[in-house]
C-alpha cells in the first residue's frame, strides 16, 4: 500500500516536470521559426507559419486541463480560426500557366491572405503566454515567493 502511495506520488511529479518541459520547447519551436515564417520546412515537410500554428494548438491542448470554462471556449475559438483561416485563405496556392503541360505550375504569395494570418497567429500566440503566465506554467517572476532567489 505505502510502495502504491510512492509510485502515484512520484508519476504526478513527473507529469508536471514533463509538462513544464513540453512548454518550454514548444516555445523555443515558436521562437526560432518566427525568424522566417514563410520559409519552407524541410524537416516537417510544410511552411514554418503551418508549423507554428500546429505548435500553438498544440500548446493550447497542454493547457486545456487548467484552462477555467471561459478560457477553453476561447481557446476552441482560436484553434477553429487558425485552421479555418489557413484551409479558406491559403497564403500560398499554386495555379497552373500551361493548359499542356503540368509542370508549368506557379506558386503564388497572397500577401493580404499573409498580413491577416500574421496578425492572428501572434494575437494567439499572445492569449497563450497570458493563460501560461496565469496559471503559473510559466519561469517564476522576481517578484514572486522563491523567485530568483
Amino acid at each position: 500500500m505505502e510502495e502504491d502511495y510512492e509510485v502515484n506520488k512520484q508519476s504526478s511529479f513527473n507529469e508536471a516536470s514533463l509538462k513544464m518541459k513540453r512548454l518550454h520547447e514548444s516555445q523555443v519551436i515558436i521562437n526560432q521559426l518566427r525568424t522566417n515564417l514563410l520559409a519552407w520546412n524541410n524537416e516537417a515537410n510544410k511552411y514554418n507559419y503551418e508549423v507554428v500554428t500546429s505548435v500553438l494548438i498544440s500548446l493550447m491542448s497542454e493547457l486545456r486541463g487548467k484552462l477555467k470554462e471561459d478560457e477553453k471556449t476561447i481557446a476552441y475559438k482560436w484553434r477553429e480560426l487558425l485552421i479555418d483561416y489557413l484551409e479558406l485563405k491559403p497564403i500560398y496556392h499554386t495555379i497552373n500557366k500551361s493548359i499542356f503541360i503540368k509542370d508549368k505550375e506557379t506558386l503564388i504569395f497572397n500577401e493580404s491572405n499573409w498580413r491577416a494570418f500574421r496578425k492572428l497567429l501572434f494575437l494567439c500566440e499572445d492569449f497563450i503566454k497570458e493563460m501560461i503566465e496565469v496559471h503559473n506554467l510559466g519561469s517564476p517572476n522576481i517578484e514572486e515567493e522563491g523567485g530568483w532567489d
